[in-house]
């Protein structure tokens, strides 16, 4: 496969900037933006060290992605955290909790999403709160109609030091395609999604949204 842009063998701890400067509290963060050309990226071999920070890696809007044998330190919120965008894979990759929220967060419609051969280390933050993944967790985007998270495919991978037996939670998110991995995939019910994504829309639960219009837009190639 050919790649535009690769990085091997790097360590990033606090802050490496790809895209939009500001773009998120993490180690190192990649972003996309419709207009921009798109490129296919390869991270191989990196030590992303969050820490320090909210999450190890953000990646917002991004296409085309592929992490092959990385190490991801968790901040306190978790490991990645990816809004909107498609066709990311992680492989052979490990992923280790900080006491975070979640190891990856998965939201905003994302789709096209795959973790082969992967391990999720020590506990998440709390037996109720959190997973391994979490899939259509809300994001500011959320305050207009978007689709699912969908496309999720996760083979081979396991959990290392982790109590809590829950692979995937998800919320507004179709369901994953799991083969051969341990730990449970939960789902929250509809009813309580579709009543707090309308809450939030009516501006409860910490106001309504900040984002620009122009940023909310649904593109075609989101469907």
């Amino acid at each position: 496969m050919t790649y535009d842009f690769q990085i091997f063998g790097q360590r990033f701890k606090k802050t490496t900037v790809i895209g939009d400067s500001a773009f998120g509290d993490s180690a190192i963060s990649f972003s996309w933006a419709p207009g921009e050309r798109r490129v296919r990226r390869l991270v191989s071999g990196c030590l992303i060290d969050g820490s320090s920070c909210l999450f190890g890696l953000k990646l917002s809007f991004v296409h085309e992605m592929d992490f092959v044998d990385c190490c991801i330190l968790g901040g306190s919120k978790g490991c990645v955290d990816m809004i909107r965008g498609g066709d990311v894979s992680f492989s052979r990759c490990k992923f280790v909790s900080r006491n975070s929220d979640c190891h990856a967060s998965i939201r905003g419609g994302a789709k096209n999403v795959s973790f082969k051969n992967c391990v999720f280390v020590n506990n998440y933050r709390s037996r109720l709160s959190g997973s391994c993944i979490d899939l259509g967790r809300w994001t500011h985007y959320d305050v207009v109609p978007r689709p699912p998270v969908r496309n999720v495919s996760i083979e081979n991978c396991k959990m290392k030091d982790i109590n809590y037996p829950a692979l995937t939670r998800r919320f507004f998110s179709m369901d994953p395609d799991v083969k051969n991995s341990t730990g449970k995939n939960l789902k929250v019910p509809v009813l309580f999604v579709r009543l707090f994504w309308l809450l939030k829309r009516k501006g409860f639960f910490g106001g309504g949204s900040v984002t620009p219009p122009e940023e909310l837009k649904v593109y075609q190639f989101e469907s």
